[in-house]
């Protein structure tokens, strides 16, 4: 995702996550503009779903020295049925 607006500086985002089996979420991002990365792992059971992501600078200074490190746990319900797969031809 690339964004932009009136006097800020463009933001570039990749970010992906690979499914095991439609459960298990593995998988991480990086923002080029202020050089941070991501580890992302979620759990998706029926209605419930759970996330967890652990976000951290790459810039040289700040690899093997103190950094400060953000981590996020989402959890989330769907009401009502639950969500009808549908198989891919």
């Amino acid at each position: 995702m690339i964004s932009y607006a009136k006097d800020v500086p463009l933001v570039t985002d990749i970010s992906t996550i690979l499914y095991i089996k439609e459960t298990l979420g593995l998988g991480g991002s990086y923002r080029a503009n202020n050089k941070l990365a991501a580890g992302i792992i979620t759990l998706n059971l029926d209605q419930v779903h759970i996330g967890y992501s652990y976000q951290f600078n790459t810039s040289s200074n700040n690899l093997g020295g103190f950094n400060l490190a953000t981590h996020e746990v989402t959890l989330s319900y769907r009401f009502g049925k639950g969500i009808t797969k549908r198989k891919l031809l």
